[in-house]
């Protein structure tokens, strides 16, 4: 499933003074029902009831009220009203475009509907800068209107190999973003993966713990280290290439602050090459605290604090021509930790797109928990 939204002209701008990271949907209700799990619908836009048994349709709000229909799981449905609390449930009033009637939104932590992007996305300001909200299925991010005029957004579904050459991380169904408008350089675009953690632990792909990945970053996200050495272990490494270093690592919370990963900036490469101001990869990785979703993220970069092309680095290629493997891995230290040093001292501004933006990125995604539900209301 392909969808691409433009973001048009047409939608209303509301003046917010806030952080991006603490930004909320615009029209999101807040209130308190002790069963139900925290509000993620608006007003006006559209919903998805969530896998499982149907999902009914009351003609008032209340689990004892009159059954109206029993609507069927990945049907859209348009939010009408603000909710109601009743019998410890949220309740919207909704419709399917044929019937009107109240539906619970879920129970405890389980969404019976979710919210997605059918509708324009809303865009709203902060601090003067113009930004946007979507939702996607079960997952809602913002970003600013730097980062582009169309949004790709697709579902991947479980892919079976046809060899075990790559990690099970490759083969497991994910929600993908791809922000290809802000592409600074050539080759695939930005991207955001969302996988539920149960799919990842169940793919197939290379021999070994099939939810190593996982588990591999629960232990990094529980140390907490804030510098890795060079050919650092990582959960995944993009491609299968080699890592030769990280830098500017940084933890960041996400999912209305229920969410942690480590960001930072990779230089990824096949073998020895001078590094250049396209040669590094801002990278996400992270856990929402439940477990249950894993997101992840890469965004290739410039930092214009490097050679620009391979013939502003002929110096590299001098220093290393007449040496053999190892003489080359042993001048290739103070080399990578010259790099590491300017890439450091380096302003946001420095990079295109700036860390600090993409950083506010990561920071808005919202993940709500997909059950194939069993009960309902």
């Amino acid at each position: 499933m392909f969808h691409a939204i433009k973001i048009g002209l047409s939608v209303a701008v509301v003046l917010i003074s806030t952080s991006l990271s603490a930004i909320s949907p615009a029209g999101a209700q807040a209130d308190t029902c002790p069963n139900a799990p925290p509000a993620s619908l608006i007003v006006g836009q559209s919903a998805l009831v969530t896998p499982g048994v149907p999902n009914n349709l009351r003609a008032s709000p209340s689990k004892t009220a009159k059954i109206l229909a029993a609507i069927p799981g990945d049907t859209a449905i348009t939010v009408l009203a603000a909710p109601k609390c009743a019998d410890g449930l949220r309740w919207w009033n909704v419709t399917d475009g044929k019937l009107t009637g109240w539906m619970a939104e879920g129970n405890g932590a389980n969404y019976s509907m979710i919210p997605i992007a059918t509708d324009p996305a809303t865009v709203f300001t902060f601090d003067g800068v113009t930004a946007t909200s979507i939702a996607f299925r079960n997952i809602r991010l913002t970003y600013i209107s730097g980062f582009g005029k169309t949004i790709q957004m697709e579902v991947n579904p479980v892919t079976t190999p046809n060899c075990i050459c790559l990690a099970p991380l490759y083969y497991a169904a994910y929600t993908h973003f791809n922000f290809s408008d802000i592409n600074p350089v050539s080759g695939p675009g930005p991207e955001i993966y969302v996988f539920a953690s149960a799919d990842v632990t169940s793919a197939t792909g290379e021999s070994g713990n099939p939810n190593s990945d996982i588990i591999q970053l629960q232990t990094l996200l529980k140390k907490r280290p804030t510098s890795f050495p060079l050919d650092p272990s990582l959960p995944l490494n993009w491609g299968g290439a080699r890592t030769n270093f990280v830098t500017a690592a940084r933890y960041l919370k996400f999912n209305s602050g229920r969410g942690t990963g480590l960001r930072y900036l990779a230089y990824i490469s096949q073998g020895p090459a001078p590094i250049l101001a396209d040669s590094l990869l801002y990278s996400f990785q992270g856990l929402t605290d439940d477990g249950r979703y894993y997101v992840m993220a890469k965004f290739p970069i410039l930092a214009s604090v490097l050679p620009g092309k391979q013939e502003d680095a002929s110096d590299f290629w001098t220093a290393i021509q007449n040496r053999d493997d190892t003489a080359t891995a042993k001048w290739l230290v103070p080399y990578y930790t010259r790099v590491i040093a300017q890439l450091t001292a380096a302003p946001p501004s420095s990079f295109t797109p700036r860390l600090d933006q993409i950083d506010a990125l990561m920071q808005s995604i919202i993940v709500h928990y997909i059950n194939i539900r069993t009960d309902w209301f």
